[in-house]
């Protein structure tokens, strides 16, 4: 493998191209065809959840779709107009118009209501149409307090791309409030955040482990048929991680050997598929989907914060982002932007993010004193990160575009990295705590945080993800299975139960 090596100073994003081509199972990793994930299963024209409609307007953002009101873009949402209305009704999953074509600002009202300003939630739509302005955008949270100043997702104009802005009070109040007939307030059953061991793959529950012979363990439940369980074979140290890719699973993890092992299935009765990314690992691996990219983060043998990214165009690429990490990242997509967290040796928060502008990297600490490796999630337009403090409690710093930086503490005793989800605008997270039981976290707004025990006895870090009305989590328990917890919105609880296996 030939690898060509460009060192750079901060601020710009160093890259080491592998030129030489991995090939194994007979495929070229560079050269699979592979798609953005879909965000979940919703019909065309069907019921749609808010969390999907802003799952479908982050696709064209992190894919940079230009503005046009003459060509179409298909991704794996459908093919739809580059313009605001072809945006909207992208991020709504709308049908063609009766006689083709998508709809425009001048029809899109058939299939919306117009609602009070004061009614506005994520994935509304403010609509303009007169003879100056004939424009609509997607509603996404208030920028300020007063709630004047609307974030919104859009497609502006010519010679511009899919965007994330905030509007001013003057010019929202121009336009009217709307809401898509067919959107709904539930929890979205969407594929896993970036970075875990169990996720959502179509109406499928997967996880996956490090079983006692060190092999790659998969298991899966399938509505009406159960749970079933093979091995994927290799040799790995720690937690895998993994990610839905189009029709894709992938998984990825630390080796015996140090490097960065890749695993992949396809729903094309090709089976599983396995490459070597080389590298020297000393932690997990985190991953995360951006557009039509693969990138993987973890700490290299020399400290610093190691990155693997894979495009469709041009294969697999490896950079150096720097800094002195003391244990494994979380990465998380936000908009046209990369962002990833790690513990410093310093034991405060880390942080390094990449826009898709031109600008490259950039870094800066968030500061606090950790004791265990964070997670991250992206709620509404904030950034938000959980973990140890060097107390033991569940340490909580969040960033809002509007007020910057924030910190405070959710109080418990808590081991380990915990799991963090969205689940029906609630952010929740789970750890183990310091008696090996299952802590739950949750806030809602308006309300605060909240917390109680889901039991059992855990032997390692959770994973978790949400699944219809359900909120589910796996972790490896005192006799080495793999045991799941889940809670139904139906008043019945927590319901358990073990996976079995023998996991390492």
């Amino acid at each position: 493998m030939n690898v060509t090596r460009t060192t750079r100073g901060r601020g710009h994003r160093a890259r080491r191209v592998l030129t030489g081509l991995l090939a194994t199972a007979g495929l070229l990793v560079s050269g699979l065809s592979l798609g953005t994930a879909p965000a979940t299963a919703s019909s065309v024209g069907g019921q749609i959840t808010r969390d999907e409609v802003l799952s479908r307007a982050q696709d064209w953002i992190n894919e940079h779709v230009p503005y046009s009101q003459s060509r179409s873009w298909t991704d794996a949402n459908g093919t739809y107009r580059q313009d605001c209305s072809g945006y909207v009704s992208m991020a709504w999953h709308l049908p063609k118009l009766p006689g083709g074509g998508d709809y425009s600002t001048a029809t899109i009202t058939q299939v919306t209501n117009t609602i009070a300003r004061g009614d506005l939630k994520p994935g509304d739509a403010l609509w303009r149409r007169d003879s100056s302005v004939q424009h609509i955008g997607l509603f996404i949270a208030w920028a300020d307090a007063a709630h004047t100043s609307p974030v919104v997702r859009q497609e502006p104009e010519d010679g511009k791309f899919a965007e994330q802005v905030t509007w001013s009070a003057s010019y929202a109040n121009t336009f009217t409030p709307v809401r898509y007939k067919n959107i709904v307030d539930g929890a979205a059953p969407s594929d896993p955040l970036p970075g875990s061991a169990s996720y959502r793959y179509n109406n499928q529950q997967l996880s996956f482990a490090r079983g006692a012979d060190g092999s790659l363990q998969h298991y899966w439940w399938i509505p009406g048929e159960g749970t079933r369980h093979d091995s994927w074979g290799g040799q790995i140290v720690g937690q895998p991680t993994g990610f839905v890719y189009g029709n894709q699973q992938h998984v990825f993890a630390r080796g015996v050997n140090g490097t960065l092992q890749h695993w992949w299935w396809i729903d094309d009765g090709s089976g599983v598929h396995f490459a070597d990314w080389g590298g020297e690992l000393t932690s997990d691996p985190t991953a995360v989907v951006w557009g039509d990219q693969q990138h993987i983060f973890a700490r290299s043998k020399k400290g610093t914060l190691e990155h693997w990214w894979w495009t469709p165009q041009d294969g697999l690429h490896i950079a150096d982002w720097g800094g002195e990490l003391a244990g494994r990242p979380t990465a998380i997509s936000y908009g046209n932007q990369q962002l990833i967290f790690a513990r410093g040796s310093d034991n405060q928060l880390h942080h390094w993010w990449w826009i898709n502008d031109g600008s490259g990297l950039h870094y800066d600490s968030w500061g606090g004193s950790l004791d265990g490796d964070p997670a991250a999630m992206v709620w509404q337009n904030q950034q938000l990160v959980f973990a140890r403090g060097t107390d033991g409690t569940l340490q909580h710093y969040w960033w809002m575009p509007e007020s910057g930086l924030h910190h405070d503490s959710w109080g418990g005793q808590i081991v380990g990295r915990p799991a963090v989800m969205v689940w029906d605008n609630q952010q929740l997270v789970f750890a183990r705590g310091t008696d090996g039981s299952l802590q739950h976290y949750w806030w809602i707004s308006g309300e605060g945080t909240r917390h109680d025990s889901w039991g059992g006895k855990l032997t390692d870090d959770p994973s978790a993800f949400a699944y219809d009305n359900q909120q589910h989590v796996f972790a490896k328990t005192t006799d080495n299975s793999l045991f799941h917890w889940w809670w139904i919105n139906d008043g019945q609880g927590t319901h358990t139960i073990s996976w079995g296996g023998s996991l390492g």
